[in-house]
């Protein structure tokens, strides 16, 4: 995968829990390790470094080795309360953030977002299926003013504040074992359904990763040379890719547009209809290499 040094990963651990039954959900085990581990782990190989937004006594999450960093508003008003506390303490282009409770992040979440925002002033939001997921996505500092403005007026929802601050969505697939890797715990029967999904024979969700390579304009139009990712199980031929890569914003279709883009699979000339998994790796060259 991708690790972009511009974007500091935040993971927001202060939310009160209510649905389940105030226990802190950062701290809960599931597999036999706290879900903050979970989601650590997962966002950690994308972003430059993570951080944790939560209030409280910081000793307590001591085994994430993460800077805590609190709230600067005493009523404690929700996650753009956290967002404006981590993006006053540490300087940095971009802030990834992500609740405490989503054990099955994307590996390409950071890549995917970056190129769904596509320039410097734009939010971008995860969504999977038919939801947009408002606490999963990628900010601007230049967001740290609004997110300002809409706390001092009183406005403490994040869905309030992307109706009027400008946002582009980055979408992801949910596995043919169902796991949605958005999938978020907010009650008992959701940390038993993720405990199911943890079981080996559902264990798709960390299958091997297709590495794809990118060579001359296209990896300049792109903006990176080589990416990791979980392809969806429809994407299962050269064609359905350079569809499904096309569809993950406006750089990657103007570099993949026309019908001359020539890939490779192993190190072999491949065509349109030729098989791809999970696994490969995959060349992708304008009609003539420069580079």
């Amino acid at each position: 995968m991708t690790r972009h040094d511009d974007t500091l990963g935040v993971i927001l651990a202060g939310g009160s829990a209510r649905r389940m039954q105030h226990r802190e959900k950062a701290l809960i085990e599931l597999d036999g390790r706290p879900l903050l581990r979970h989601v650590q782990d997962r966002l950690a190989p994308q972003v430059s470094q993570v951080v944790i937004s939560a209030n409280g006594d910081p000793n307590r999450l001591a085994f994430s080795n993460s800077r805590v960093i609190a709230d600067l508003r005493d009523d404690r008003p929700g996650p753009l309360a956290g967002m404006e506390a981590v993006m006053t303490a540490v300087d940095a282009p971009w802030y990834l953030f992500v609740p405490t409770d989503t054990p099955f992040l994307p590996r390409d979440l950071c890549t995917t977002l970056h190129h769904a925002a596509g320039d410097p002033a734009t939010v971008a939001i995860a969504a999977s299926g038919i939801h947009s997921h408002y606490a999963v996505g990628i900010w601007p500092r230049s967001a740290l003013t609004a997110i300002q403005a809409a706390l001092d007026a009183g406005s403490h929802a994040l869905r309030d504040l992307l109706a009027e601050h400008p946002h582009r969505l980055g979408r992801f697939a949910i596995s043919s074992t169902g796991i949605d890797p958005l999938f978020n715990i907010n009650r008992p029967a959701d940390l038993a359904r993720a405990d199911a999904l943890l079981t080996p024979e559902n264990r798709k969700v960390d299958r091997p990763m297709a590495t794809l390579l990118y060579f001359a304009w296209i990896r300049e139009k792109i903006g990176t040379a080589s990416e990791q990712i979980t392809l969806p199980d429809e994407v299962d031929t050269v064609a359905a890719l350079m569809g499904f890569l096309r569809g993950r914003g406006d750089r990657y279709a103007d570099a993949l547009k026309g019908e001359q883009i020539r890939v490779a699979v192993n190190q072999v000339h491949a065509q349109p209809d030729d098989r791809i998994g999970n696994g490969d790796e995959i060349a992708i060259f304008p009609p003539v290499s420069g580079g």
